[in-house]
């Protein structure tokens, strides 16, 4: 009998060590989701992509402003420099991780095939992104690579480091891609914030400065609702008749 007791506490005491090593794994990529600072940050194409580029950011305030500051050329300050400021469009958006700020903003009247710097914050000192670079579209392509990928989806923080080493590999594979079109199942459960923010923290060093591309898959898209995925980007809309803005659309890009 006693036997059976201690194997049972013990077995008891595993699953409490195996939640709680899941709870902290998975917190890890949410951490950000504590601080004022930008997460989730991704850039895209809405307008034309030699003179325009997009952004979306979430931060834990969900009544803090957002800004996008932008400059020509590669910087290490934006004191001082000739900086265009643009105000994103802010609102909220309620999680299973409490009630966040969403903030979409573009950038317009840009130069062809250019370096720009930019961030994004709220104006506040020790609230801003760090500095990240794109590159226009150029004028005059001939031919254009870009990375296709799809069903990043994971149901843990371990999943999506997959995710994230397949991006690293693809990029290491052609260095020389201007985009990535994802399409669909970016997340197992569009309701999971940490889903998210391990989806966006596994490849944040690419995608704040290469467009990522997505479309919905029946994970991201459920029974006609794609509020969490539509939170996370800022896409063209001139998709399919009556579909979800940002789930189906078409974009040019070179030839």
């Amino acid at each position: 009998m006693r036997d059976y007791k201690f194997a049972i506490i013990l077995g008891v005491l595993v699953i409490v060590v195996i939640l709680v090593a899941y709870g902290l794994e998975r917190s890890k990529s949410g951490n950000n989701a504590n601080s004022p600072a930008p997460y989730d940050l991704v850039t895209t194409f809405k307008g034309d992509a030699s003179t325009s580029r997009a952004f979306t950011w979430y931060t834990s305030d969900s009544s803090a402003a957002g800004i996008l500051e932008i400059v020509k050329g590669q910087v290490s300050s934006f004191a001082n420099t000739d900086v265009q400021r643009v105000d994103a469009k802010s609102s909220s958006i309620k999680t299973d991780n409490g009630t966040k700020g969403v903030h979409k903003v573009e950038a317009t009247g840009l130069e062809p095939g250019t370096l720009y710097t930019y961030r994004v914050g709220s104006g506040v000192e020790g609230e801003w992104s760090p500095a990240a670079e794109f590159t226009t579209e150029e004028d005059g392509l001939d031919s254009v690579s870009f990375i296709n990928v799809t069903d990043s989806q994971g149901e843990t923080a371990e999943d999506f480091k997959l995710w994230g080493n397949t991006l690293n590999k693809a990029f290491q594979t052609f260095p020389e891609a201007k985009f990535i079109v994802h399409n669909g199942d970016l997340t197992e459960d569009p309701e999971d914030s940490a889903g998210w923010d391990d989806f966006f923290g596994n490849v944040q060093g690419w995608i704040s400065g290469i467009p990522l591309m997505p479309v919905t898959g029946n994970h991201d898209e459920v029974d006609e609702d794609a509020t969490y995925y539509t939170s996370h980007f800022n896409l063209p809309d001139n998709g399919a008749k009556g579909s979800i803005a940002g789930t189906s659309y078409s974009f040019d890009y070179g030839p």
